[in-house]
């Protein structure tokens, strides 16, 4: 699978800034969101091959983006990432379909490695 249309969901706009422009120089296009909210009415209208999304977000979390995403048959690949890593958390969003789960800092590197593992599966 071939990914090309990124959505990064972070509440944290420095966080934000450092992936979206880390994504789109190693060529990705990509568009972002403030929260999961934001994110919801951007799935209504573009198809993203991957969601890259904050577990905890005010207005609407990573994991009811996933519940979303579930309910309105929504295919693209998770990858979740958290300062809040707990094995529970990290259990709940695996079931619910991430193919990963990662803890901030995000080391750009191990995240272009993990898209790498995607596009191979």
């Amino acid at each position: 699978m071939k990914i090309e249309k990124i959505l990064v969901v972070e509440d944290d706009s420095e966080v934000r800034w450092s992936l979206v422009t880390f994504l789109k120089k190693e060529g990705y296009w990509v568009s972002e969101a403030k929260d999961g909210l934001e994110a919801c009415g951007m799935l209504r209208k573009d198809k993203y091959d991957l969601i890259i999304s904050d577990l905890k977000m005010p207005n609407f979390s990573g994991e009811e983006l996933q519940d979303f995403c579930e309910k309105e048959c929504i295919k693209s690949k998770f990858i979740i990432i958290t300062a809040y890593g707990k094995v529970e958390s990290f259990m709940k969003t695996m079931q619910k379909g991430a193919f990963e789960y990662l803890n901030k800092p995000v080391r750009l590197e191990e995240l272009l490695t993990l898209i790498k593992k995607i596009e191979e599966d």
